[in-house]
């Protein structure tokens, strides 16, 4: 667009804004001023009476002043801002009267934009110029390199004629970074932020003129501009005064501004410059109490940078920032140099916006050799270890390989709680492998989220397809794209999607909403992740419509492609039909899962099921029986027969064949870049490519194997408690077996009342969901010498449930038997924005009454070592000082109680309050009393559980409960155990209410837990509803399954459950 047709454009907006601002109120007036002469009792009085067209005209009169006064209100708020150059604010209802304001005003600056902006042809850019004075005085001279790496040489002479005028310069190549168009954003806009004045904005228009055409007033969220590199330079902090952090476990934006920044305060400026980064999960930082380890933030210099000092004579002119002189630059000339002639100086080359730093070049530039032993393809350490990335994080599950953690994690959940199914009384899963711990943490950190995602879609998928009957008719999906909150689908052909879809032709959209489970099979197996745009969007590919893929690029990048694309058909819940034969290429992952995925040596042996498949002898049907993706190293003749065999199969052939180093006619190429990126020019598609090292590959397909079988193991004990109920039960709250005797060996005999369960143990079985060996277990005859002993150890029990549930007690207070929280009295604004990291050393502290040292306290994350004093001084402060005895309640290390046992410093609270131990002390004290007195003590102890133990919000933190004993799957066998016996006393004493309690108590501490759902279904049957106890056994434990496969046998446990109990043997006849 010329300069003329620009003023034109903006003269003719800022026509319509005056005419509508004052011309519409004069037309209103001018026409019609009933709106203004009208009373309230005549208005009211025309409503009842027969119109003659007056009514009409008045309320559209008003209409008109309300729609006059909305978009006028908007422009004016509009232009304030704009003229001194500020961010409007978003005021809530005005959003459509902004947006349109944002978007006239726009076109009307260009009225007021003077043409100078614009160089002419063959000169340099503004944003590139250089303007040197001379002086007289001696010669400077500035090498300022431009984008094309030339050198310019500019003089000032000290004497002489001036200088005669400089040779014409060739055209410079602009150089210029991308930038993601945001809803909202104008060129005026983004021309202020990174060239330093809105009035430049035209640059932009020009430098982008294939893009924005005949409207640079216009901008589309998404789209990409091209900024001048050279401009951002000059307007912005010196790029040493920026720089990137990793964030580690136990961080919070406050401590990392008082470390990188020097002052805590300063933490939102660290929030403002991260918010528009994608973190590796794919998430964006929104909150700044919420941070997670691995993500990537910008710290701002601690100062803006001081110009450098002029050089005497002074070169003036607009200089880029980053272009600085040289050490030795200022130095005097040889003394035997002409003074004449030009002292070289250098200077740096303007570079472009430097990428986030995760890895400490050496002397040549490359990155750091990994550390042998480590997982590959991650952030290497920087030369701060405290700047490094988690040491547990695992690199290709996060990032554009966040899809794969969340079906990864959906995994591992899935198979632990089939695991549990067969879980014996008093017995726990052993926690995973210590080499294993970093690929959990890092699929619950990174795919979390994703998971979430991934099940939502998962179901609306099957609830689109189960909207047509007939497969043939489903949406021939080729790619698709979302994000945690939308999902887009693109389609082959032209199709009608019905609401919540929106759109039209081949492209259809949705919000992400989790649908109901559903019991249908997913309709497209074959649709795979294959990685992440810049916006954060993730990018999924329907194989089974390409039919052959070949990927393209070097060998070590395209198998670990191959590897990622293996074990995300094999692992994703909806590629459950899908089979993976990997052919030459993914050995490491044969146990991930044997079901889904096989490795062949060569395709000779690899790919004859498959070709069996795709044979047109059979019936033809359009919807494939199983699905099938060949990974193939290489492209031998095999290979090039089954692509041509799914390339002319008349219907769905099932199977999608993907090579890693050739490509064969018909098939779709897939260009693997040097710099990480996956380009599928077909579908326009240029994403970060996700893949997973050989090393990554075996861990996942070793944690996936570990989680098929599990044998359950006893629950510890806590060996080096001396004192109080760790030192006389396990770390469930139960009894230690040297401390109990046994009940009678007839199950028909009484057990007395020094057991919990009196009555016989038959009794027991008969009405309630345990066997005869759980009630040996649950409640076994406690010695009376042990129950005193217990007793007279817990004097102050009662006086601390009391003071636990009086919301005026000073004490520090931790819930841990369901959602996390602590209540303290200490100074909470002094410790501002680090609740979240407060509550998990409190945590820590309280789950380790011996105390701990630093350096235990360093390895569970709860803070770095540079600032882990500091943050046991926060810690300190938040909990307060007791007034009791006028001490803090984290007293000095060096005078703890603990400190002084084990002869150096460690770090222990006194006098908190915990809900896991006041619920494993109650535990305690019931064994001892026995009987009605112990039952109650039971009941009590469920009144403190309010859901799953441990539960949080978020996913970060508390590494150390996953790579320990496991105190959260503990505290939840505990909760079973104890509303167990509570059910069986009440069931067999006919006192329905309390077994309804106590079994929606265990329920809501672990819902998928067999139990649980025993516990359920026992007193529905007791209750008399057979036909929902019924139903529930048919579904929830006969029928379940909690994976892709066919629903397992029950228990023998449960068989036995089933078999004895009376009730639930009715409840069994009937389902």
């Amino acid at each position: 667009m010329t300069m003329t047709r620009r003023r034109l454009a903006g003269l003719l907006a800022t026509i319509a804004i005056a005419a509508f601002v004052v011309g519409v109120p004069l037309v209103l007036w001018w026409v019609q001023p009933y709106a203004w002469t009208t009373s309230f009792a005549e208005l009211r009085t025309r409503a009842l009476m027969p119109d003659d067209g007056t009514l009409i005209v008045i309320v559209a009169q008003l209409a008109a002043w309300l729609a006059w006064g909305y978009l006028t209100w908007g422009l004016l708020i509009e232009a304030f801002y704009r003229v001194r150059h500020l961010e409007p604010p978003r005021l809530r209802g005005l959003t459509l009267s902004q947006a349109t304001a944002r978007r006239v005003v726009d076109v009307a600056a260009l009225l007021f934009v003077t043409g100078t902006t614009i160089a002419p042809l063959g000169a340099t850019p503004a944003y590139a110029a250089t303007t040197v004075a001379t002086q007289q005085s001696d010669h400077v001279t500035a090498n300022l390199a431009p984008a094309d790496g030339a050198t310019t040489t500019m003089t000032a002479p000290t004497e002489g004629p001036p200088p005669a005028a400089p040779a014409p310069r060739e055209p410079v190549e602009t150089v210029a970074f991308e930038y993601t168009v945001k809803r909202g954003d104008s060129l005026w806009k983004i021309a202020e932020k990174y060239l330093g004045d809105g009035r430049r904005y035209t640059e932009l228009a020009t430098l982008n003129a294939r893009l924005l055409g005949n409207s640079p007033g216009f901008l589309e969220p998404g789209w990409i501009l091209r900024i001048p590199d050279e401009a951002k330079a000059a307007t912005a902090v010196q790029s040493d005064d920026t720089d990137t952090y990793i964030v580690e476990p136990g961080d919070t934006l406050s401590e990392i501004a008082a470390d990188e920044l020097g002052d805590a305060s300063r933490y939102p400026e660290i929030f403002d410059a991260s918010t528009g980064t994608i973190q590796p999960d794919g998430d964006r930082l929104t909150d700044p109490d919420l941070i997670r380890p691995g993500w990537e933030l910008t710290t701002p210099g601690s100062a803006i940078a001081e110009p450098p000092a002029p050089a005497s004579p002074t070169v003036e002119g607009t200089v880029d920032e980053e272009s600085t002189i040289e050490d030795g630059a200022d130095e005097p000339p040889p003394e035997d140099a002409d003074p004449r002639e030009p002292v070289p100086t250098e200077t740096e080359a303007p570079s472009t916006p430097k990428p986030a730093v995760t890895a400490s070049p050496d002397a040549s530039g490359a990155p750091e050799p990994e550390t042998a032993g480590e997982f590959a393809g991650g952030s290497a350490a920087a030369d701060n270890d405290e700047e490094a990335a988690p040491s547990w994080l695992v690199p290709g599950l996060t990032g554009a390989g966040s899809f794969l953690a969340g079906a990864l994690l959906l995994t591992i959940r899935a198979r632990r709680r089939t695991a549990a199914r067969f879980r014996e009384t008093s017995k726990m899963l052993p926690p995973l492998p210590p080499e294993l711990q970093p690929v959990a943490a890092t699929a619950r950190v990174a795919g979390e989220a994703t998971a979430e995602t991934i099940h939502a879609v998962d179901t609306m998928l099957v609830t689109l397809a189960g909207t047509c009957a007939d497969p043939a008719l489903h949406p021939k999906i080729v790619t698709a794209d979302l994000s945690s909150d939308d999902v887009v689908l693109h389609l082959a052909e032209p199709a009608t999607l019905p609401p919540p879809w929106t759109g039209g032709d081949t492209t259809w959209s949705t919000p992400i909403d989790p649908a109901p489970e559903q019991v249908d099979e997913a309709p497209y197996p074959l649709l795979i992740p294959v990685g992440r745009s810049p916006d954060g969007r993730m990018h999924l590919v329907n194989l089974e419509h390409l039919g052959a893929l070949a990927v393209h690029g070097d060998t070590e990048p395209a198998e670990a492609f191959g590897r990622y694309i293996a074990c995300e058909v094999a692992l994703n819940p909806w590629s459950a039909r899908a089979r993976v034969y990997a052919v030459g290429t993914g050995e490491e992952l044969t146990d991930l899962d044997p079901l889904r995925l096989r490795y062949f040596p060569t395709a000779d042996t690899g790919i004859q099921q498959i070709v069996r498949t795709v044979s047109v002898d059979g019936v033809l049907d359009y919807a494939p029986d199983q699905y099938f993706l060949l990974l193939a190293k290489t492209t031998d003749e095999p290979v090039r027969e089954l692509c041509a065999a799914v390339a002319a199969h008349p219907t769905r052939a099932g199977v999608a064949v993907v090579t890693l180093d050739g490509c064969t006619t018909g098939m779709v190429r897939a260009e693997l870049t040097g710099n990480g990126r996956l380009l599928i020019a077909a579908f326009n598609i240029d994403v970060e490519a996700p893949g997973l090292t050989s090393e990554e590959a075996l861990a996942c397909a070793q944690i996936a194997a570990t989680t098929e079988q599990i044998a359950s193991v006893p629950i510890p004990f806590d060996d080096e408690a001396t004192e109080g109920w760790r030192a006389r039960s396990n770390l469930a709250g139960a009894l230690r077996p040297e401390l109990v005797g046994d009940r009678p060996a007839d199950v028909t005999e009484p057990a007395g009342d020094r057991s919990l369960l009196p009555a016989a143990a038959a009794e027991y079985a008969a009405v309630a969901p345990v066997t005869l060996d759980d009630v040996t277990v649950l409640a076994p005859v406690v010695r009376e010498e042990v129950a005193t002993q217990i007793e007279d150890g817990q004097v102050h029990l009662d006086q601390d449930l009391a003071d636990f549930a009086d919301d005026k007690s000073p004490r520090p207070k931790l819930w841990v038997l369901g959602p996390i929280t602590a209540k303290t009295s200490g100074d909470r604004k002094a410790v501002m924005y680090r609740d979240r990291k407060l509550l998990e050393a409190f945590a820590y502290l309280s789950l380790h009454p011996n105390g701990f040292t630093k350096e235990q306290g360093i390895d569970a994350g709860l803070a770095k070592e540079s600032r882990f004093h500091t943050a046991m001084t926060e810690l300190r402060t938040w909990l307060g000082e007791n007034p009791r005895t006028g001490e803090p309640y984290l007293p000095d290390a060096r005078q703890s109680r603990a400190a002084r046992s084990a002869g150096g410093p460690r770090y222990q609270v006194d006098d908190a309050l915990c809900d896991l131990d006041l619920f494993c002390q109650l535990r305690n004290r019931a064994a001892a009393r026995g009987g009605e007195d112990g039952i109650t003590d039971l009941v009590t102890a469920l009144g403190l559980v309010t859901g799953v133990p441990f539960t949080r919000d978020w996913p970060d933190g508390f590494t150390w409960l996953e790579e320990g004993e496991r105190t959260d799957h503990i505290m939840t066998i505990a909760v079973l155990e104890v509303a167990s016996t509570v059910i069986a006393h009440a069931l067999r004493n006919a006192d329905l209410p309390l077994a309804r309690a106590a079994a929606e108590v265990a329920h809501k501490a672990a819902p998928d837990d067999e139990q649980a759902r025993l516990d359920l279904i026992a007193v529905a049957a007791a209750e008399g509803h057979g036909d929902l106890a019924a139903a529930q056994l048919r579904d929830d434990v006969m029928d379940r399954t909690d994976d892709y496969r066919s629903p397992v046998e029950p228990p023998e446990r449960t068989k036995q459950i089933l078999s004895t109990n009376r009730e639930m043997r009715s409840a069994r006849s009937k389902s």
